[in-house]
């Protein structure tokens, strides 16, 4: 009577694969999460200094500061001196997206 032939793996086997993986993931995932609020964090400072940067050449074109971000996204009224789009879209703020920056009345960008 011929010898069966085992093929497969043991519960130990399969039990190990999964603690390595537990474990990797736990090592991996505190650095991804990190890497998430940095990069968000940067996506929120290069769109303050995107919105500033327009306004500021905004006021270089009419005189003034716009009232609103729309204005550097469409003509306020018929104003001759206004050289836009100065923004193609007005940014989404990457920690939530329903919150909106707005021009405060010093003309700095807020959230």
């Amino acid at each position: 009577m011929p010898k069966a032939c085992k093929n497969g793996f043991t519960l130990w086997e399969v039990l190990l694969v999964i603690a390595l993986l537990g474990i990797l993931a736990s090592m991996i995932l505190p650095c991804y999460s990190g890497s998430i609020n940095s990069t968000e964090s940067e996506v929120h400072k290069v769109n303050i200094l995107k919105i500033e940067s327009a306004a500021r050449l905004y006021r270089l074109d009419v005189g003034s500061y716009p009232e609103s971000l729309n204005d550097l996204i469409t003509c306020p009224s018929a104003d001759l001196n206004w050289q836009g789009p100065y923004l193609e879209e007005i940014p989404a703020c990457p920690f939530d997206p329903s919150k909106h920056y707005t021009l405060d009345d010093g003309k700095a960008v807020v959230r």
